[in-house]
């Protein structure tokens, strides 16, 4: 029997295997007797007591470590091989159909059933940075493969996956029933794709939703000119690299969502421009100068390497100096990225654009 599992980007896919008959040897003291009478061992060893009584011993003692009297060492006990993956909890009874509940759960309070099918609308699950994020099957019934993906529709991009093929169907050799999902800052189509024993498939879906509180970001001129700054992308959570600001932002925002317009903050060159995020520290921040590239994805391109500065603070807390840059003169688009820290000391990363004309 063949099991495939229906996806755009090819899922493993699990054969199972009957099990076969396995030989055992009969031990010893259970052959079966061959019907010729009273075996030849009844005379010896009834000679052997004779000879035992009157003081003579016959052959050598069996050594003292083996009571079999057989030469040699004990033979060593087998070792069986640790299972691949072993289930979270005990597992709970195998079901009988395919009528199997799975929820995401999102910390302590909130559990969320996930969609049946790929045609069912998925239910929108929110989790915030801080949040455990767990996948859990009903009954703790334990899987025997799977495939757990977090899918971005928007750029086609796989955040997360955790498969396993276990074609053997063999649960020693893999069985899980709760999932603990590293995916709190990513937001996306979660899916599992489900193999039980004697089960056919199921498939479980939910649109999981990270929410992150973006702080407003303004560059203040040196008349007091405030002038929003726009996220290009959504923040990224990730650990604080003291010297991050001296190298490019790669990987903080692969695909920039923002197009420069006609509005823009008006200065004079070489004259500093201050950043301020109200209510959020500045535990990093760097700047550029550059121009948005639309070769495809659009990215930021600062040509003559155009770096502006930045700082960070190695205890985490707020920069002591304000942070503040002097442009160039020029037509361009400043980049700002800006590490801080949310309410419930969660570390992030923004990337911020905006326009601006110094003369």
């Amino acid at each position: 029997m063949t099991r495939g599992w229906p996806d755009e980007a090819g899922l493993p896919v699990f054969d199972a295997v009957e099990p076969t008959a396995e030989a055992r040897p009969i031990p010893e003291g259970h052959r079966p007797s061959s019907g010729r009478g009273p075996a030849r061992g009844a005379g010896v060893a009834a000679a052997a007591l004779v000879l035992l009584v009157a003081g003579i011993v016959v052959g050598n003692p069996p050594p003292s470590g083996d009571p079999t009297g057989s030469p040699g060492q004990s033979p060593e006990p087998s070792v069986a091989p640790s299972p691949f993956v072993s289930p979270a909890v005990a597992c709970g009874v195998l079901p009988s159909t395919s009528d199997i509940a799975v929820s995401l759960q999102v910390g302590r309070d909130l559990s969320v059933v996930g969609s049946d099918g790929p045609d069912a609308l998925p239910p929108e699950v929110h989790a915030g940075l801080s949040d455990q994020i767990q996948m859990v099957i009903a009954g703790d019934a334990c899987a025997v493969s799977w495939r757990i993906r977090l899918w971005d529709s928007k750029y086609s991009t796989v955040l997360h996956e955790d498969s396993v093929s276990n074609r053997d169907e063999d649960p020693a050799y893999a069985s899980q029933n709760r999932w603990d999902l590293p995916i709190a800052g990513q937001t996306g189509i979660l899916t599992a794709l489900i193999h039980f024993r004697g089960v056919p498939d199921i498939e479980r879906r939910w649109n999981f939703i990270t929410t992150i509180e973006v702080p407003e970001l303004f560059l203040v001129a040196q008349d007091g000119t405030r002038f929003e700054a726009s996220a290009g992308c959504a923040p990224s959570p990730q650990q604080f690299d003291p010297n991050r600001y001296r190298y490019d932002t790669s990987g903080i925002c692969a695909f920039i969502d923002y197009t420069p317009g006609s509005a823009a903050l008006h200065v004079d060159a070489y004259r500093p421009i201050h950043l301020e995020l109200p209510g959020w520290p500045v535990v990093t921040w760097g700047a550029w100068c550059g121009e948005i590239w639309r070769e495809g994805a659009a990215q930021f391109k600062s040509p003559d390497g155009c770096g502006l500065g930045g700082a960070s603070a190695d205890n985490g807390l707020a920069v002591l100096d304000p942070p503040a840059f002097a442009p160039p003169p020029g037509d361009t688009v400043i980049q700002t990225l800006i590490g801080t820290v949310d309410r419930a000391g969660n570390g992030i990363n923004v990337l911020y654009f905006a326009h601006v004309i110094a003369r």
